[in-house]
């Protein structure tokens, strides 16, 4: 995310409407750190999860994203997030339980 499109978020955050923002993040922690002065309420962390985009876009693989996890989730719910929902990125079953 980019300083435009964050001067953009705080700037509908500070309209005071009777709303509840969500932004999207990548499950990066410096990407969740650029949205912890955005005024908003939720955020919604993203994460690769084929096989193929894990060993391509991450060089890791699939045990090292579960483990990435809980990490995460914890560090967005440090800033006191109402909300903090995890999807998968393309949709498809994740095998393992965490």
């Amino acid at each position: 995310m980019g300083a435009d499109e964050c001067d953009s978020i705080r700037a509908v955050a500070g309209l005071g409407l009777n709303a509840e923002l969500m932004v999207w993040s990548r499950m990066r922690s410096d990407d969740i750190a650029l949205c912890a002065d955005m005024g908003i309420h939720r955020i919604d962390l993203s994460m690769s999860v084929s096989d193929q985009q894990i060993r391509g876009k991450l060089s890791k693989n699939r045990d090292w994203v579960l483990q990435q996890i809980p990490t995460h989730v914890e560090q967005a719910w440090s800033w006191v997030w109402r909300y903090v929902s995890v999807v998968r990125t393309p949709p498809a079953p994740i095998r393992n339980s965490f």
